[in-house]
């Protein structure tokens, strides 16, 4: 007899491929009508304090779920979506929550401090050339010419709700840095900043992105008239903001 396990959401039949003469798995998914949290798969991961690795050359994966998709052939199909995790948003209702709504959430948890970021683009391997073309990309699988993102990329986030604040940046809204070649030229960058605020910047080992922006960090000034593009033209420790061109 096939083992079977019913999960209540949307509805629609979903099989597990067995090896050739096992019985499948079944997935039969209705209607979720509970008003409890609900996941309909979720994988719970605590290590232990010795868990793991410390061995560069032997990293060990750790994790609550996983998805990794593996071909060692060329794949010559020309229509496929190939994923190791996906996440997709099929809501077509309206809904009423203030709360995050996305195809997918990487949410830091309470009180936490030891996180590198809530999504990380990682580059794997270690035994030969590893490329991509990007870290973060878009594509577009919709032909209705009036379909768009809003923006490609939001760092205000919605207004205060909830009885939360707005997203707020300690260091700055963006960081740019790392390896790039020029021309040729293999040429390293770091702390490359923009920042915004509403009142001119400060100069100083104390002033506006101190310890913080690299030299060529740029500054936003919104200040409706008065708005102006600075640059950093001395050290990250002690930057000296420069108004950009002939702005006034």
């Amino acid at each position: 007899m096939p083992r079977e396990v019913q999960i209540r959401g949307i509805p629609y039949y979903q099989y597990f491929e067995p090896p050739q003469g096992e019985p499948s798995f079944g997935v039969n998914v209705v209607d979720w009508d509970g008003t409890d949290s609900m996941q309909a798969f979720a994988g719970d991961f605590r290590p232990a304090a010795a868990y793991g690795s410390s061995t560069a050359a032997n990293p060990v994966y750790g994790g609550g779920v996983m998805g990794n998709i593996i071909a060692a052939a060329a794949l010559t199909a020309t229509k496929n979506i190939l994923f190791g995790v996906l996440g997709k948003w099929d809501v077509t209702a309206s809904i009423s929550t203030t709360y995050a709504a996305a195809a997918v959430i990487g949410e830091i948890g309470d009180k936490t401090t030891s996180a590198r970021a809530a999504i990380m683009a990682v580059m794997g391997g270690d035994t030969g050339l590893t490329t991509a073309i990007a870290a973060y990309s878009v594509d577009w699988h919709n032909s209705t010419i009036t379909s768009a993102f809003d923006f490609g990329l939001d760092l205000e986030g919605p207004a205060a709700h909830d009885s939360y604040q707005i997203a707020r940046y300690a260091k700055g809204f963006l960081r740019l840095g790392g390896r790039f070649v020029n021309a040729g030229v293999v040429e390293t960058v770091a702390d490359l900043l923009v920042l915004a605020g509403t009142a001119a910047p400060t100069n100083g080992t104390s002033g506006t992105g101190a310890g913080n922006a690299g030299a060529g960090s740029l500054y936003v000034r919104q200040s409706g008239s008065n708005s102006v593009l600075y640059i950093n033209t001395n050290t990250t420790a002690s930057p000296t903001w420069t108004v950009v061109g002939t702005q006034t």
